[in-house]
């Protein structure tokens, strides 16, 4: 059974029961029957993980026992479980859970070999929820090489699902967050390249931007179409070697352009002196703002500026002041230019700049969109301009 997500599951109808519809009434009157308990309704949490099935079989309760009547109905508890962060069943707190074939994440179970709930079926890999791995690599694992090519979940199973077993995309799901707000889900793929481009630095500019812009822990929201959602970002900062930044870039026609790909030379000495970075955006209009690549300061590593680069790349502008206008700079904003603040370590992602980045957000009735626009072109050191990318 389906519907905005999967509600269920219906069994074939063998060894069911017929019920009275009207449930307790004179059989003597007016009677029409259906056929129930072969359905099962999940109920899940923010990430999928199925912890209750029902079935459409409701229980009367008679609480006043002299009176022989209904007052009202309970639903059937099919099956109940309780999970571990990493998805293995917590003993003594799981009811049946055998009998129904999804649990952490939603998933299969594959009960045969392990035990129950203890192997999982995401599609592209086998998980083993005891041992909170998967059973084979990640068929990219090139792409992420700081990571365990056997890691779950960046592992942080608490905030991150794998929708699949492989590399993560930008998304509007179905779970919800701890208050019943449905997520959304931005996942940005940072490239980085040239001397200053180290697994070390990759490491820490990725834990920089996670912090900014999930606000640490406390996530930002977005409207989109008229519903409010809680946005999550999964951004992973990736060294490549310069020569393959092309055809990443633009693997075939400029249609095979990705704007989940971002890419940005880790340079020394920039050519353009005044910027700790920039990045390679279009026109100052709807529609065509942000960018997916340009250059970062090596020194840069360690400060807010991959985090002021990416609002770029989100479509994001800068909220400096005019040159010689001395009223008060947005110090803690993470759109202003480092050189326009007096503390620029100091800036932050706030709220402001995430309705900014979703003005522009189109999902078309969908549940994908891009965040900014990829442009098949990279910065020039050597000129201190764009250069273009053609398709091989």
């Amino acid at each position: 059974m389906y519907g905005s997500s999967r509600l269920g599951i219906v069994y074939p109808p063998k060894d069911h029961v017929i019920y009275d519809t009207q449930f307790g009434n004179s059989w003597e009157l007016p009677i029409e029957q259906m056929n129930v308990g072969l359905k099962r309704y999940e109920i899940s949490n923010h990430l999928g993980n199925v912890l209750a099935t029902i079935t459409d079989r409701p229980v009367g309760v008679d609480s006043i026992t002299t009176n022989e009547s209904v007052e009202y109905f309970e639903p059937s508890l099919a099956s109940a479980s309780d999970y571990y962060p990493f998805g293995m069943l917590m003993p003594s707190r799981n009811i049946k859970s055998q009998v129904y074939p999804s649990g952490f994440n939603g998933k299969e179970n594959d009960n045969e070999i392990k035990g129950v709930g203890n192997s999982l079926d995401f599609g592209a890999r086998m998980y083993d929820s005891r041992l909170g791995r998967w059973m084979s690599v990640d068929p990219k694992f090139k792409s992420f090489s700081w990571q365990s090519p056997y890691c779950s979940f960046d592992n942080n199973p608490i905030i991150f699902i794998d929708p699949t077993g492989g590399s993560g995309v930008a998304y509007i799901t179905d779970q919800k967050n701890k208050d019943g707000k449905l997520i959304i889900k931005v996942v940005s793929n940072v490239y980085i390249y040239g001397a200053g481009a180290t697994d070390g630095n990759a490491k820490t500019m990725q834990g920089n931007a996670m912090a900014q812009y999930n606000n640490n822990g406390n996530y930002f929201s977005a409207t989109v179409d008229g519903v409010e959602y809680e946005v999550q970002f999964d951004i992973k900062v990736q060294v490549i070697d310069a020569k393959d930044v092309e055809n990443k870039l633009l693997p075939g026609g400029y249609e095979t352009l990705n704007a989940e790909n971002n890419f940005y030379e880790m340079v020394d000495n920039p050519k353009s002196i005044n910027n700790s970075g920039v990045t390679l955006s279009g026109e100052d209009k709807e529609g065509s703002r942000g960018g997916s690549t340009g250059f970062i300061k090596t020194s840069e590593a360690g400060t807010s500026t991959l985090s002021h680069e990416l609002n770029h790349g989100y479509g994001g502008t800068n909220k400096d002041l005019p040159d010689g206008d001395e009223t008060k700079l947005f110090e803690n904003d993470i759109a202003v230019q480092d050189k326009n603040s007096t503390n620029p370590s100091s800036r932050k992602v706030t709220q402001g700049n995430i309705d900014a980045i979703f003005k522009n957000v189109d999902f078309k009735g969908g549940k994908t969109a891009n965040v900014g626009n990829p442009r098949p072109q990279l910065y020039d050191n050597t000129t201190g301009k764009s250069k273009s990318v053609s398709p091989k």
